[in-house]
Parts: C-alpha cells; structure tokens; sequence
C-alpha cells in the first residue's frame, strides 16, 4: 500500500489540495481521529506559536484536541512581522511530539499559512515620562537648585501585553549620557534601548563681576549672583560677607566655586602669634611666627621666636596658637 507520505508527494507534485489528499488517504483505511483547518493568515501574540494559536482544531477525544492545540509548531517573528509555516512543518512538528500525525486531517486555505505577530507601540511620550520620573526620584540636588532634563528616544514595536520600563542604571548620571531602558512585557525582559539624556543641574550662585587675579581677595562688590546651568551640582561661598581668595587667575563671569576661590585665611605666613601652653594651673605664653597660613580651629606651623623650635598648634582668634605639653 503507498504510504501516507508517498501520497502527500504525489499530491503536492500533482497540484491536489493536501485536503482531498487526506480524505483519499481515508478511502485507504487510514483513520481520522483529528481535524485541523487552517484559515490563509493567522495574528499570534509572544514568542511562540501554538498550534491552537493558528488553526481550529476538532477532535472526538478532548486530550488529544488539547495536545494538537497546545503543540509548538515554531517561533513567532518579531512583533509587527510575519513568517510562514508550511503544513509540512506541521506534520514534522507532530511526529516530534509523538502525536498521531497520520491520523490527522489538515485542511488549509493557503500553504504555507501567514502567521503575523501581533504587537503594540510604545510610545516616544511613555519612554521619556518613565526616565523623567527616575530622575526627578533618583538624583540629589542642592537646595534652591533645579534639575533640568531633556530625554529623546524613539518608540518602540513590543509584543501585546502590559508593559513596564526600567532604567537600568545603579545611580543617576549627570550631563550628555545615554540611559539604557529595560523594556518589560508581561513580566519578561523584551528588549533595551538607549535613551539620550541631558541632565543639568540649574543652580544660583556668585560669579566674578571682574578679572580676579590669583590670591587676590573678592567680597561682595566683585561678585554677582546668576542662574548658570552645571553638568553637576556645585558648592561655593553662600555670603562674600565673609570674604574669600582666588585661588588662581579668574576671568569675569566665572562661577565663584570652591574650585577657584577659598576662604581667606586668619593668619597667613609670617605673621606674628602667640604660643599658649597650659599645665595644670601654669600659663606660658610666648610669641612665634606662623609658618602656614590657617584659619581659627586649624592646625598651624609656628617658629618659637623665643627658643626657635618649630611646633605646631591649634589656631585661636587674635592670633592665639594652643600647644599641647606633654
């Protein structure tokens, strides 16, 4: 007798519909305990494609429909493409899972059948609201300081589902970067993309109203407050009322940071102090010449100018140095 195969063969080389084929099949003896009718397009959604997901299938015995419908027959192409399945894949697929495949009628509009993913778009506006929203959660700054975001990212095709977006990023990070986005569907890692950040810091702070030059001092008439924009937040003098000192050669407009200005010193180099020891009930005082500059509650170099030794102390108001005797 020619087998089942044989006849698929003959068939296809014929031009018959694999359909007819299957009921001359019977007309052989070959029984028919499942039907599965295949429509010329089929719409899936995930990964994998079922063959309940693409065809209706009619069985006698439930566990056997439950089995055909439940089998794999390939991978789904990506959301928004398209892929073929032939009914000779089907078969292939069905003597896999040790299903009775002969005993299967398939009836098909069109072979290979069009299978489509399904799919949905992300829009541009959720992927930046969701990198916005970490941001404004995430990144510290100052107090009076503004943080200034632009985020550009195209949208994106997803398989249906509800959809999650992470920034996959352990901390935020300031200025021109890309940001990657961990796009969840369905509570399975889909995809990550890249968006481009902007993020600076919008900050208030004194700027040099003039050239200042390197240790020279600047109070209140050579500074001015401005809004300027950082690529990270910054720290500086709060009031000139307490004047500080270029720590080099500032150009006007310069934001007057801690990187180019300091506070002035209490006592600079050369200067002359007195050195206060106390023992018990004895005070001793002395005078010396600092050898560092410093401020009140700083450690100083002072020369003892009465025995010349050097030591060192703690610098009090009006040029007191404390040393310690042990």
């Amino acid at each position: 007798m020619l087998s089942l195969h044989a006849l698929a063969a003959v068939l296809f080389a014929a031009g018959i519909p694999w359909g007819a084929g299957a009921a001359f099949a019977q007309s052989l003896g070959e029984p028919t305990l499942a039907r599965v009718i295949l429509p010329e397009q089929a719409f899936v959604e995930g990964d994998v494609i079922r063959l309940g997901d693409i065809a209706r299938v009619e069985a006698a015995d439930p566990r056997l429909a439950e089995r055909l419908r439940e089998l794999e027959v390939g991978r789904a192409a990506l959301p928004g493409q398209s892929r073929s399945l032939t009914v000779g894949t089907l078969r292939l697929r069905m003597r896999q899972a040790r299903l009775p495949e002969r005993a299967v009628e398939i009836v098909a509009e069109r072979d290979p059948v069009e299978v489509i993913t399904r799919y949905q778009v992300i829009a541009r506006e959720q992927l930046e609201a969701a990198v916005t929203r970490w941001y404004l959660r995430h990144a510290a700054v100052p107090e009076g300081a503004e943080l200034k975001l632009e985020v550009s990212v195209e949208p994106q095709w997803a398989p249906v589902g509800p959809v999650q977006i992470e920034v996959a990023l352990a901390e935020p990070k300031l200025g021109n970067v890309a940001v990657p986005l961990e796009i969840v569907v369905d509570g399975r890692p889909y995809k990550r993309v890249n968006a481009s950040v902007k993020a600076y810091v919008e900050q208030e702070v004194w700027v040099a109203a003039r050239p200042v030059l390197r240790g020279e001092t600047i109070g209140p008439a050579d500074a001015t407050r401005a809004t300027r924009m950082f690529a990270q937040p910054v720290a500086g003098p709060v009031d000139l009322a307490v004047p500080v000192r270029a720590k080099r050669y500032v150009r006007e407009g310069t934001p007057l940071t801690w990187d180019v200005v300091e506070p002035v010193p209490d006592v600079h180099r050369g200067d002359r102090v007195t050195l206060v020891a106390a023992v018990g009930g004895i005070v001793v005082q002395v005078p010396g010449e600092a050898l560092s500059e410093g401020r009140i509650g700083d450690v100083v170099t002072v020369r003892n100018l009465t025995s010349g030794n050097v030591v060192y102390g703690t610098l009090d108001e009006d040029g007191i140095v404390w040393v310690s005797v042990w």
